[in-house]
């Protein structure tokens, strides 16, 4: 189970920045939440600068939403 270090929310709880305090080094990870999937979809930023971080989950936000959206599988 992650534990959570960090932990930031964003749009409404779709989108979950945080580094996980199990893992080693202090790189962020994003939990992202789309409309329409069954589960959401946890990913590495692979980015230790939190600006970055979240420019990265915002972009995968964006484009599983516009995939779901037009019918794209995932």
């Amino acid at each position: 189970m992650t534990t959570y270090a960090n932990l930031q929310i964003m749009k409404d709880g779709a989108i979950r920045i945080y580094q996980d305090a199990d893992l080693k080094g202090d790189i962020w990870q994003c939990k992202v939440r789309v409309p329409g999937l069954k589960q959401p979809v946890i990913r590495s930023t692979k980015s230790t600068n939190f600006a970055e971080a979240v420019r990265y989950a915002e972009e995968l936000y964006l484009d599983l939403l516009v995939k779901v959206r037009s019918g794209v599988s995932i």
